[in-house]
């Protein structure tokens, strides 16, 4: 009895993981989907500007060998009348107030955005994200796949 317990509990367990590595695979593929959709949102854009940005909150993350410091901030900016906030990282010390210039972009929806990450790094991690992501999926997928037909075989 204790041998169909632990073939039972072994299934669960492979099971369960194989869906953390579909789920894991479904948060890759969002994440880089979104980053290029931002990326050619703002490359299609017929409105891009430079705009005052305040600064609301920030988090420190690091405090690196380099000769600055990570900041993420929350700001706050005004386009046409209308306030919108994002998020940015700043490589300076910052305070909850300060002034800082963003530039913003005009989506498809008629609101405005900041620009984002546009670093080649973070667009080549966008790429490899998508097609690492479905690879996970599917491997899941065959994984969980196999795995009912070999227990229902038995």
């Amino acid at each position: 009895m204790g041998h169909k317990s632990n073939e039972t509990k072994e299934f669960r367990n492979t099971i369960i993981a194989m869906i953390v590595l579909v789920i894991l695979g479904l948060l890759m593929l969002i994440t880089g989907g979104n980053r290029l959709m931002s990326k050619f949102a703002y490359s299609r854009s017929k409105d891009v500007r430079k705009v005052t940005a305040y600064v609301e909150d920030y988090e420190y993350i690091s405090d690196s060998d380099d000769d600055y410091d990570t900041y993420k901030v929350k700001v706050s900016y005004v386009v046409d009348g209308k306030t919108y906030k994002g998020k940015d990282t700043l490589y300076h010390d910052t305070y909850i107030g300060e002034e800082i210039t963003e530039e913003v972009y005009l989506t498809s929806q008629g609101d405005y955005k900041l620009r984002g990450d546009s670093d080649p790094f973070t667009f080549l991690f966008a790429c490899i994200l998508i097609p690492v992501g479905a690879l996970f999926i599917f491997i899941g997928l065959w994984c969980i796949k196999n795995l009912f037909e070999k227990k229902n075989a038995r």
